[in-house]
């Protein structure tokens, strides 16, 4: 199957290491993808990364270091010219096979914005230095999205019942639609995941494939301190994001501005309870009376994981065997 009407959007900084992992992992496949490379880092371009740079269906763009990554993608994104784009992190892997099923299935179905697959987290480069290479599945709870109304896909979204579809596949004129107005309503890193998926629920609906679509590099979470999250959550903030939402969900169920912004701001709200509770609870209180069971499962789970090392190569069983050929090239 030939991926020449699908652009993977590479945004990049200070991680040439990562870029060159990923950029050798796609070489080892025959799609034709096009790739666009947006690249804001301060340090120097590593020489290996260069050849890759040359590459017919490569274009590379450079830019200043400060500028923030959602800006940068909208700017990025306006030279794409394939009917299909999809984000892909330097740090993960988007699997073709995935990546190819969303484009097939978004062709077919005019009434959904997104597709995408199974989503897994592998080991690290310590873990498989010391062990082997294995992943795990993320998101065993995310489900589709189809309902008809832009207003009740929001309100799922943000309800927390369904994950981000940052990383799915889009036609481009809407992906194009999403980060321009991204890049208007969005200036921290606290709404740019959130904003950008809210977008692509308001123009439709989303499926999730039962196919191997990505593997992500485990990071370290990034603890922000209470300022810090209220810096980025600010009211002005967050009121700015609402009315960008809404203005697109009035366009595109009938509402009158104020009615949107209405039934946006709840849904927001549901959110935002969420988080807020998710601040307060401090992960190292931990009740002791517990702690007998959680031995006991994670004795467990490293018995799964050596039974998956033995008989599947550190495979997914939800992903073994068809898979394995996609597997074994990460």
């Amino acid at each position: 199957m030939s991926g020449q009407d699908i652009t993977i959007v590479i945004p990049t900084y200070n991680r040439y290491s990562f870029l060159l992992r990923l950029l050798k992992y796609y070489d080892k496949y025959d799609h034709h993808f096009h790739y666009l490379i947006l690249d804001s880092s301060s340090d120097e371009l590593h020489s290996d990364v260069k050849p890759y740079l040359e590459i017919k269906n490569v274009m590379y763009k450079k830019y200043d270091a400060s500028i923030f990554f959602a800006h940068k993608i909208a700017d990025g994104c306006q030279s794409i010219t394939t009917p299909f784009a999809v984000l892909c992190a330097d740090d993960d892997f988007l699997i073709p096979i995935g990546i190819l099923a969303s484009r097939n299935f978004l062709m077919e179905n005019v009434d959904y914005t997104s597709a995408h697959g199974f989503y897994f987290i592998h080991s690290n480069a310590e873990d498989t230095k010391k062990k082997r290479f294995t992943n795990n599945l993320l998101y065993e709870d995310d489900r589709l999205v189809k309902q008809d109304s832009a207003t009740e896909r929001i309100d799922a979204y943000l309800s927390g019942s369904i994950s981000h579809v940052f990383y799915a596949v889009h036609r481009t004129e809407l992906f194009q639609l999403i980060w321009t107005e991204t890049k208007t309503y969005v200036s921290d890193w606290g709404l740019s995941e959130l904003f950008p998926s809210c977008m692509s629920f308001v123009y439709g609906k989303m499926k999730k494939l039962p196919v191997f679509y990505a593997s992500r590099e485990p990071n370290d979470i990034i603890e922000y301190d209470i300022i810090r999250y209220k810096k980025m959550y600010s009211e002005d903030k967050i009121n700015k994001a609402i009315m960008g939402i809404a203005t697109h969900l009035s366009m595109i169920d009938g509402l009158s501005l104020d009615e949107a912004e209405l039934v946006t701001r709840r849904s927001f709200d549901k959110y935002f309870i969420r988080l807020w509770k998710k601040l307060q609870t401090n992960p190292s209180r931990k009740n002791n009376s517990c702690m007998p069971i959680w031995k006991i499962l994670k004795q467990k789970a490293r018995i799964r994981q050596r039974f998956r090392l033995i008989c599947m190569q550190g495979c997914h069983p939800s992903i073994y065997p068809k898979y394995m050929d996609d597997y074994s090239k990460l």
